[in-house]
């Protein structure tokens, strides 16, 4: 299966960050470009509007609230006028008062006018000390108040204000306010009267706060007086958030001389719309503290109206956009099911056309599509089962050709398996004679009587799988055709790329068809008949071979040691009976030779019968065999050979295997070209109890010796015992010298060949 990689779109991760999947729905991205733009201008347009709309909102009621307090400082001079006018009323009658004692005699008798001043009334000459006062402030006569700020403006001649600065000039030094006039008698200089009220009365008994109170009936705002140098002109505390502020909005409005306001963020999150105005002719300011949530209520009103406008604007078409797209996007989800239903095999689904044009072409060449499809599967499975078949036939075919390697038999199955696939009732099969002779019958399929064996058709008569009819048969074809009366064969040559193997011919008494995939089928199945015929037929002449080289083999072995052997036993036998009656000692030693030539050519004929028998060369002990060579070798070559065997553990059968071999070849070596008299052989183990085994052979003689660095490395002696060493993951050394003798030594341990071997099953694995 193809495994197709997936390229992720910016589109696909933009999706994904949305919530909307890896793939986003179309659906979705048509009302996003649909509504988005004008959603996006909606929002920007409402925005722009509600924050120009909240401006003009707070404008407005900051320009309201600092009409209101203008409007509120122009009452407070109002309410003061009455005051004043009290003051002048006071001063003028009966007549203008001149000196000191006049003017105190003139407040005494204004006193029940007077009364409201609940400071006292005092008038201050010209050099800005206290000539008069009533009754209630004697105690002030005298005292200079040349250094209040309203004293010194009417010594400057300016005009005298409604309302003065907040100055500690009443009754024992309390707090107090004046109303001031200036007034002059005829003849006279000009004096000011000023009216006190006291700042630390209760609310309730003094006129001055009653003024005050007037002005916050009606109403939750706060108002506050202060003067010029920011003094609170009141009973009522300032708020803690006015409290930093008084002064220094008192001292700024001083500077501009005009009413102003502001909106103000209070701890706690509230706002506060602070206005002031200065009181006309008076040296106070009026300051009115509002909340903003209650100005700009109406306001907010409207401002949730276009929220909720703009909600709808952004709702309402989305829904209807929605809609619509739902409506189009319909015909796809049908789509996308009838595709997802066609890919879990469900072929040739329809889906219904929409009245839309685009989509009514869509669904149309779906529709189409669709029906290919499913006829395009439906061929495809019964080719994919046509070729399943063909496979099954060619494997079972292969299963039955690999059971044997009989010529025969080969192609009797063969035939049986070509007329069951084509379903052709009876058959024939030959075979090419050896020595390219000419065909032979060997194989029938339910014929009744006898084929004719003396009809024999021409091998190489035709080329290919060919369909013949009896009306086209000629030759020999056809006169087998008439004598098994068939109406039609089909010819299968069985032939390899080196020669012909032989001919199958598939017959029918009636007449019949033959496919191309019947032809390519049969073709192929003569392909792999053809060469499991030429492989019988090399196994065949392997065979014949095999056993003529193992018969010459052991004519070669019996002629080089036993049948010398019993020829030399021979001739002692026969010299044995002369030699007993002249020289008994002599005859004694050839009965001792006899004997020793005999116990050899017995180990010479068991060492070949194990050789014939590879599995008892395998189970037979290692200790055993070695003794059956070494008395084999020692009685052939009259040569004393000394064996040494320590207890061997359990060894695998490839090192038992190699190490006899590798003594075979050593003793042989030293019997035909060492001229030795003598020779040894050990094996020792050196076993510490685990599965650490270590093994040294050696074989040594006392033989002529060779130079190592003469002999060419193809001696195939030593060329094969050292391939046998490497093979179980031995180290083989060889030493010798010319007349010294010849020394082989081999040592083997299971942590090498265990390394060797898992080393190489690593490597056929890797490969």
């Amino acid at each position: 299966m193809v495994k197709l990689e997936q390229r992720v779109v910016p589109e696909q991760r933009w999706a994904a960050r949305l919530g909307l999947g890896s793939y986003p729905r179309l659906q979705t991205r048509l009302v996003l470009a649909a509504l988005l733009p004008a959603l996006v201008i909606l929002a920007a347009v409402v925005l722009l509007t509600l924050t120009a709309y909240y401006r003009v909102i707070e404008s407005l009621a900051l320009e309201r609230s600092e009409a209101l307090t203008r409007l509120a400082a122009e009452q407070v001079a109002l309410d003061l006028v009455p005051y004043m006018n009290r003051l002048t009323a006071a001063t003028q009658s009966p007549s203008p008062a001149v000196s000191p004692r006049d003017q105190m005699l003139a407040l005494r008798l204004a006193m029940p006018e007077l009364q409201v001043f609940d400071g006292g009334v005092i008038i201050v000459d010209s050099s800005g000390h206290v000539s008069a006062t009533d009754p209630r402030r004697i105690e002030a006569v005298g005292q200079d108040w040349s250094q209040l700020g309203f004293v010194q403006a009417y010594m400057r001649r300016e005009p005298a204000p409604l309302g003065t600065e907040v100055a500690y000039i009443g009754p024992e030094g309390a707090p107090a306010v004046a109303v001031t006039i200036i007034t002059s008698a005829q003849g006279g200089e000009p004096v000011l009267v000023a009216g006190l009220f006291r700042l630390d009365v209760p609310a309730y008994s003094s006129a001055f706060y009653r003024l005050l109170l007037r002005q916050r009936e009606g109403t939750d705002r706060g108002v506050y007086l202060v003067d010029w140098r920011g003094h609170l002109v009141g009973e009522e505390p300032l708020p803690g958030y006015l409290t930093g502020l008084i002064p220094e909005q008192a001292s700024r409005a001083a500077a501009t001389a005009g009413p102003g306001a502001w909106r103000l963020r209070v701890p706690g999150g509230d706002q506060r719309v602070i206005s002031y105005a200065p009181v006309p002719n008076a040296a106070w300011w009026l300051i009115q503290d509002e909340d903003w949530a209650t100005l700009s209520q109406t306001g907010a009103r409207y401002g949730r109206l276009l929220w909720l406008l703009l909600g709808i604007g952004l709702v309402l078409p989305g829904l209807l956009v929605g809609w619509q797209a739902r409506r189009l996007m319909r015909p796809l989800e049908e789509l996308t099911s009838a595709a997802q239903a066609m890919s879990q095999g469900e072929l040739g689904r329809q889906i219904e056309p929409p009245k839309e044009w685009e989509l009514y072409q869509m669904a149309t060449s779906f529709n189409q599509m669709s029906a290919e499809l499913q006829a395009l599967y439906y061929g495809l499975e019964r080719r994919v089962a046509d070729r399943t078949q063909e496979l099954r036939a060619l494997h079972q075919l292969a299963t039955l050709l690999g059971r044997s390697l009989d010529m025969c038999q080969t192609l009797q199955t063969a035939l049986e398996q070509m007329a069951k696939v084509i379903q052709w009732p009876t058959g024939l099969a030959y075979r090419v004679a050896p020595e390219s002779g000419p065909l032979q019958l060997v194989a029938s399929l339910r014929i009744a009587s006898g084929p004719p064996q003396s009809v024999v058709p021409d091998v190489g008569s035709r080329n290919g799988t060919t369909l013949i009819t009896c009306d086209e048969a000629v030759g020999r074809v056809g006169e087998i055709l008439r004598a098994m009366h068939w109406q039609c064969a089909v010819f299968v040559p069985l032939a390899t790329r080196s020669e012909r193997q032989g001919l199958i011919l598939l017959g029918s008494p009636v007449e019949r068809t033959l496919t191309d995939e019947q032809r390519s089928l049969l073709e192929a199945m003569a392909r792999q008949v053809a060469m499991a015929a030429d492989n019988a037929r090399l196994y065949e002449q392997a065979e014949a071979e095999a056993v003529a080289a193992e018969r010459n083999r052991l004519a070669r072995e019996l002629h080089d040691s036993v049948s010398q052997t019993l020829f030399s036993a021979n001739l002692l036998a026969g010299v044995i009976p002369t030699l007993q009656d002249k020289n008994p000692a002599e005859a004694q030693r050839r009965q001792a030779e006899l004997r020793q030539l005999t116990q050899g050519a017995l180990a010479e004929m068991r060492t070949l019968l194990l050789e014939l028998r590879p599995q008892a060369l395998l189970n037979a002990p290692l200790e055993d065999l070695l003794g059956q060579l070494v008395a084999a070798v020692s009685g052939r070559a009259r040569l004393a050979i000394n064996l040494e065997v320590d207890p061997l553990p359990d060894l695998p059968d490839e090192v038992r295997l190699a190490l006899y071999r590798t003594v075979q070849e050593g003793l042989n070596n030293i019997a035909k070209h060492a001229g030795a008299q003598q020779a040894w052989v050990q094996l020792r183990v050196n076993d510490d109890g685990s599965d650490r085994a270590k093994l040294r052979l050696e074989i040594r003689d006392d033989g002529s010796g060779f130079d190592p660095g003469t002999v060419s490395g193809a001696h195939l002696g030593l060329r094969m015992m050292g391939e046998r060493a490497a093979a179980i993951g031995a180290q083989l050394a060889i030493d010798s010298q010319p007349g010294a003798g010849t020394c082989v030594k081999l040592y083997w341990s299971r942590e090498q060949y265990v390394a060797q071997r898992d080393g190489t099953a690593g490597e056929e694995l890797s490969t």
